[in-house]
């Protein structure tokens, strides 16, 4: 067969089967995707959903119709969300960058935090260098009280 009949063919096939088998591709790439991170196995899944090995291989090779209530089979047997909404999208993209955004600011506090606690050592070298300029006759006390509220403050 010639790579023009082959053209020819696939113009042919209609919108909503491209559409089917592009989406039966994508959630079958997700969910070899969840299996990998959570390290388990087609057998493993096979497992989880009283199945046989060669039945879910056969629906990880991206041409399965998986219906609904196979696919809640599948996230509620990984615990993961395989396909979202378009809102659901928006929701954990919102979700994420507030994550993101916390870090940000936790880093920043931090730093902030991480500068004061330099800053309290830099006092205390200041003054215990003042501290050994001064003559003996100085009140001990006030010169501890003085350090005490640099490192306070």
């Amino acid at each position: 067969m010639s790579k023009h009949s082959i053209k020819l063919r696939a113009q042919k096939v209609p919108e909503e089967i491209k559409l089917l088998v592009s989406k039966s591709l994508a959630t079958a790439k997700q969910i070899n995707k969840i299996l990998t991170e959570q390290g388990k196995t087609q057998r493993d899944l096979a497992d989880l959903l009283g199945k046989k090995e060669s039945e879910i291989s056969k629906w990880l090779q991206g041409t399965h119709n998986f219906t609904y209530k196979t696919i809640c089979k599948i996230e509620i047997a990984l615990g993961e969300q395989i396909i979202f909404t378009a809102d659901q999208a928006i929701q954990n993209i919102t979700f994420y960058r507030a994550i993101v955004s916390n870090k940000t600011r936790q880093d920043i506090f931090f730093n902030n935090v991480q500068k004061a606690i330099n800053l309290d050592s830099l006092k205390k070298q200041r003054l215990t260098t003042t501290t050994d300029n001064l003559s003996e006759n100085q009140d001990l006390k006030k010169i501890n009280s003085l350090l005490e509220s640099c490192c306070n403050n």
